[in-house]
């Protein structure tokens, strides 16, 4: 498995902390799994320019899944849609409700809503937002909406189980 994490670069110091490493130092080390932070480094669209080509030799290396990270998305950040197969937008309760998504067009794009920290208050109601918003219309296929906690691994096995499917639906690989 290959990880790509983008993070925002600082527009006075064009530094980034690249807390991808910080966050996942328990797999850093783990046997088949490649993790590699970059800096926007003011790049627009939600990655930094060389992700394409990190995800592209990642692949050619043997690395059959390969997820990158944004450093988010929204109305113009939207570039990941143009090399990811799989499209998932991940949320906290706290992130404002589904109508204020909807507006930024995040929705529209997304195959995969995961509610995170789905034990904190409000994430129910989330998750039953995105559903209600989702049958009114949307212009892809329609996302799936997943409640997990990952500090417990609650719906991991559930979020992970829906990517496979709709990897396989697709006949593409992840990414």
């Amino acid at each position: 498995m290959g990880i790509i994490g983008v993070d925002p670069s600082s527009p006075v110091s064009g530094g980034a902390v690249l807390g991808d490493r910080v966050r996942m130092q328990q797999h850093y080390l783990d046997d088949g799994v490649f993790i590699r932070s970059m800096a926007s480094r003011g790049c627009h669209g939600g990655l930094a320019d060389a992700v394409e080509v990190v995800a592209g030799l990642l692949a050619t290396s043997g690395k059959d899944i390969v997820i990158i990270e944004t450093v988010g998305t929204g109305q113009t950040e939207v570039a990941i849609t143009q090399i990811a197969n799989v499209l998932i937008l991940v949320l906290v309760p706290e992130s404002g409700d589904a109508i204020q998504a909807l507006k930024a067009g995040i929705v529209e794009l997304a195959d995969i809503i995961v509610i995170n920290k789905a034990d904190r208050e409000g994430a129910e109601g989330l998750a039953d937002e995105f559903r209600a918003a989702q049958l009114q219309s949307h212009p892809r296929n329609e996302p799936a909406v997943v409640a997990t906690q990952a500090i417990n691994d609650v719906g991991i096995e559930e979020l992970f189980q829906e990517i496979y499917r709709r990897c396989v639906a697709s006949r593409l690989k992840v990414s």
